[in-house]
Protein backbone atom coordinates (compact mmCIF):
# COMPACT_ATOMS: atom_id res chain seq x y z
CA UNK A 1 0.00 0.00 0.00
CA UNK A 2 1.32 3.23 -1.01
CA UNK A 3 1.16 6.35 1.18
CA UNK A 4 0.72 9.73 -0.07
CA UNK A 5 1.00 13.06 2.14
CA UNK A 6 -0.87 16.10 1.58
CA UNK A 7 0.05 19.79 2.84
CA UNK A 8 -2.75 21.57 3.72
CA UNK A 9 -3.32 24.96 4.28
CA UNK A 10 -6.41 25.97 6.86
CA UNK A 11 -6.63 29.36 4.94
CA UNK A 12 -6.36 28.61 1.81
CA UNK A 13 -9.48 26.08 0.93
CA UNK A 14 -7.89 25.46 -2.32
CA UNK A 15 -5.27 22.69 -0.82
CA UNK A 16 -8.33 20.90 1.00
CA UNK A 17 -8.55 17.73 -0.39
CA UNK A 18 -11.00 17.02 -3.03
CA UNK A 19 -14.15 14.87 -3.09
CA UNK A 20 -15.26 14.24 0.59
CA UNK A 21 -17.25 17.87 1.38
CA UNK A 22 -19.52 19.60 -0.36
CA UNK A 23 -18.61 22.89 0.79
CA UNK A 24 -21.42 24.86 -0.47
CA UNK A 25 -24.11 22.35 0.98
CA UNK A 26 -22.31 22.60 4.26
CA UNK A 27 -22.39 26.39 4.25
CA UNK A 28 -25.89 26.06 3.26
CA UNK A 29 -26.53 23.98 6.13
CA UNK A 30 -29.02 25.54 8.85
CA UNK A 31 -29.58 25.34 12.32
CA UNK A 32 -32.70 23.76 11.58
CA UNK A 33 -31.90 21.42 9.31
CA UNK A 34 -29.34 20.09 12.10
CA UNK A 35 -32.12 19.66 14.15
CA UNK A 36 -34.30 18.33 12.02
CA UNK A 37 -31.54 15.78 11.19
CA UNK A 38 -30.67 14.99 14.45
CA UNK A 39 -34.78 14.59 15.20
CA UNK A 40 -34.54 11.91 12.48
CA UNK A 41 -31.70 10.17 13.27
CA UNK A 42 -32.80 10.13 16.77
CA UNK A 43 -36.06 8.44 15.76
CA UNK A 44 -34.74 5.90 13.83
CA UNK A 45 -32.80 4.49 16.49
CA UNK A 46 -35.78 5.05 18.72
CA UNK A 47 -37.46 2.35 15.83
CA UNK A 48 -34.88 0.15 16.07
CA UNK A 49 -34.44 -0.31 20.04
CA UNK A 50 -38.27 -0.97 19.54
CA UNK A 51 -37.83 -3.80 17.28
CA UNK A 52 -34.98 -5.19 19.20
CA UNK A 53 -36.89 -5.73 22.39
CA UNK A 54 -40.12 -6.54 20.62
CA UNK A 55 -38.12 -9.15 19.08
CA UNK A 56 -36.00 -10.25 21.74
CA UNK A 57 -39.47 -10.55 23.99
CA UNK A 58 -40.87 -12.64 21.12
CA UNK A 59 -37.53 -15.12 20.67
CA UNK A 60 -37.61 -15.79 24.45
CA UNK A 61 -41.28 -16.94 23.96
CA UNK A 62 -42.55 -14.19 26.83
CA UNK A 63 -45.32 -12.40 27.37
CA UNK A 64 -45.39 -8.41 27.80
CA UNK A 65 -46.13 -8.87 31.88
CA UNK A 66 -43.72 -11.99 32.41
CA UNK A 67 -40.71 -9.96 30.89
CA UNK A 68 -41.59 -6.54 32.59
CA UNK A 69 -41.75 -8.84 35.47
CA UNK A 70 -38.63 -11.03 35.09
CA UNK A 71 -36.99 -6.78 34.09
CA UNK A 72 -38.64 -5.27 37.54
CA UNK A 73 -39.80 -2.67 34.99
CA UNK A 74 -43.46 -1.74 34.78
CA UNK A 75 -45.56 -3.00 32.12
CA UNK A 76 -46.27 0.48 30.60
CA UNK A 77 -42.49 0.74 30.46
CA UNK A 78 -41.92 -2.53 28.17
CA UNK A 79 -44.77 -1.38 26.28
CA UNK A 80 -43.36 2.15 25.64
CA UNK A 81 -40.22 0.68 24.59
CA UNK A 82 -41.58 -1.72 22.26
CA UNK A 83 -44.35 0.43 20.47
CA UNK A 84 -41.05 3.21 20.07
CA UNK A 85 -42.04 5.99 22.69
CA UNK A 86 -39.39 5.65 25.27
CA UNK A 87 -35.92 4.22 25.13
CA UNK A 88 -34.45 1.51 27.43
CA UNK A 89 -32.46 2.91 30.26
CA UNK A 90 -28.54 2.39 30.43
CA UNK A 91 -29.09 -0.92 32.83
CA UNK A 92 -32.34 -1.91 31.38
CA UNK A 93 -30.51 -1.72 27.88
CA UNK A 94 -27.32 -3.81 29.50
CA UNK A 95 -29.87 -6.61 30.48
CA UNK A 96 -32.07 -6.48 27.28
CA UNK A 97 -28.59 -7.23 25.67
CA UNK A 98 -27.45 -10.21 28.15
CA UNK A 99 -30.53 -11.82 27.33
CA UNK A 100 -30.12 -11.23 23.86
CA UNK A 101 -26.38 -13.01 24.39
CA UNK A 102 -27.03 -15.27 26.97
CA UNK A 103 -30.72 -16.35 27.45
CA UNK A 104 -30.90 -19.32 29.52
CA UNK A 105 -28.52 -18.23 31.85
CA UNK A 106 -30.18 -14.33 32.36
CA UNK A 107 -33.93 -15.84 32.90
CA UNK A 108 -31.60 -18.20 35.61
CA UNK A 109 -30.62 -15.92 37.13
CA UNK A 110 -34.09 -13.04 36.65
CA UNK A 111 -36.19 -16.21 37.84
CA UNK A 112 -34.16 -16.24 41.51
CA UNK A 113 -35.39 -13.70 43.57
CA UNK A 114 -33.92 -13.15 46.94
CA UNK A 115 -35.46 -14.58 50.10
CA UNK A 116 -37.87 -12.02 52.35
CA UNK A 117 -35.59 -10.72 55.50
CA UNK A 118 -37.06 -10.92 58.88
CA UNK A 119 -37.73 -7.65 60.37
CA UNK A 120 -35.63 -7.82 63.42
CA UNK A 121 -34.31 -5.48 65.68
CA UNK A 122 -30.97 -6.58 66.85
CA UNK A 123 -29.15 -4.83 70.27
CA UNK A 124 -25.45 -4.60 69.75
CA UNK A 125 -24.38 -3.16 72.99
CA UNK A 126 -27.54 -3.84 74.83
CA UNK A 127 -26.65 -4.27 79.04
CA UNK A 128 -29.26 -5.36 81.06
CA UNK A 129 -27.59 -3.99 84.29
CA UNK A 130 -28.50 -0.10 82.84
CA UNK A 131 -31.92 1.07 83.20
CA UNK A 132 -33.33 1.71 79.66
CA UNK A 133 -36.10 4.39 78.88
CA UNK A 134 -37.67 4.43 75.37
CA UNK A 135 -37.64 8.47 74.31
CA UNK A 136 -38.32 10.14 71.45
CA UNK A 137 -35.51 11.31 69.00
CA UNK A 138 -34.87 15.14 68.27
CA UNK A 139 -32.40 14.59 65.69
CA UNK A 140 -33.17 15.84 62.53
CA UNK A 141 -32.25 12.82 60.56
CA UNK A 142 -34.76 10.63 62.74
CA UNK A 143 -37.30 12.68 63.57
CA UNK A 144 -40.30 11.05 65.00
CA UNK A 145 -38.23 7.39 65.12
CA UNK A 146 -38.11 5.70 68.86
CA UNK A 147 -34.57 4.71 70.17
CA UNK A 148 -33.74 2.85 72.94
CA UNK A 149 -31.57 5.41 75.31
CA UNK A 150 -29.42 4.72 77.95
CA UNK A 151 -29.24 6.67 81.00
CA UNK A 152 -25.60 7.93 80.07
CA UNK A 153 -28.01 8.93 76.60
CA UNK A 154 -26.01 6.96 74.40
CA UNK A 155 -27.92 5.15 71.87
CA UNK A 156 -28.39 1.45 72.11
Amino acid sequence: MATMQLRVDLNDPSTYPKGRINYEVVDATTQEDIARHKKEYEDEVMQEMAKYTRELRQRLKLSQVELAYRLNVSVDNLRNWEQGKRYPSGPARALLHVLDKAPETALLVLNKRPPAKDKVKVFTSFNPSKKVNKQRSTSSDSIGKDHLVNQDQSLV
